[in-house]
């Protein structure tokens, strides 16, 4: 073997390491440019502690304003000038006057008592004008059928009957004075302006008699006329059970 023979591998060897090490060089060199450095993982938010937390305080809603609440009607209260419908605070919600026009009068009670009234008709009389008798059971407001001029002219325009002390949701029917279920010493003992019995032997009492302002004030009219009629609360005391059964505002007389 020549000797140019014999350096041939180690001429070759040399050439292959000289290509992998400027090979390794190319890499060392181009990689750290074109790889992309990784993003560290970001940190958690750390968590607010009860301690650092701020509660919020709710705003309170407005109040609404309280809605006003009706008067209810709980009383009738009828006296020698007529008759009122009473709240149960006291006041008025109604006032009739016994030479007023009834329609009105019907609308108020239907409408305080709860329910329509039955009707039915009186005849006339040479004195008396006809009446139509509206009934609540228990509370009957006769309204003469005045057609021969003004009801204040008129002797007896319009009257009420009761045979209860409650009608429907009224708690509370008449006045101060006689009331339904009396004994007759107990309804004399209230001081009776006057007593009679009639033919049937039913005694009546009288009360708190006097002209009735509804017809004008007889001092005013010194010459007469409807204002000098007087009107009375009556009770009627049947002999049988021997209480006020019924009580009756209306002039004093029978005609």
């Amino acid at each position: 073997m020549t000797a140019a023979t014999s350096r041939r591998p180690l001429i070759i060897l040399g050439i292959v390491a000289g290509v992998l090490l400027i090979a390794a060089l190319v890499v060392f060199v181009l990689l750290p440019r074109n790889a992309q450095p990784t993003a560290a993982p970001s940190s958690p938010s750390p968590t607010p502690s009860a301690s650092t937390t701020a509660t919020a305080t709710p705003t309170p809603l407005p109040t609404p304003p309280a809605e006003a609440v009706a008067p209810q009607a709980s009383e009738v209260s009828v006296s020698r000038d007529g008759f009122s419908v009473l709240a149960d605070d006291g006041g008025p919600l109604f006032t009739f006057a016994w030479t007023d026009e009834v329609a009105p009068a019907v609308e108020a009670l239907t409408r305080a008592i709860g329910y329509e009234p039955a009707t039915s008709e009186v005849p006339g009389s040479p004195h008396l004008p006809a009446y139509t008798v509206y009934d609540w059971d228990g509370f009957r407001l006769f309204g003469g059928e005045i057609d021969f001029g003004p009801r204040t002219e008129s002797f007896k325009p319009s009257f009420v009957e009761i045979t209860s002390n409650t009608v429907g949701a009224l708690e509370e029917i008449g006045q101060s004075g006689p009331r339904i279920g009396m004994s007759l010493d107990e309804a004399r003992s209230l001081g009776a302006d006057d007593e009679w019995v009639d033919e049937r032997g039913t005694t009546s009492l009288s009360f708190d008699s006097g002209p009735s302002k509804s017809h004008g004030d007889p001092e005013q009219n010194p010459q007469g006329g409807p204002g000098d009629q007087p009107y009375f609360v009556r009770a009627e005391i049947a002999p049988q059970g021997g209480v006020v059964t019924l009580l009756s505002w209306e002039p004093y007389s029978w005609a």
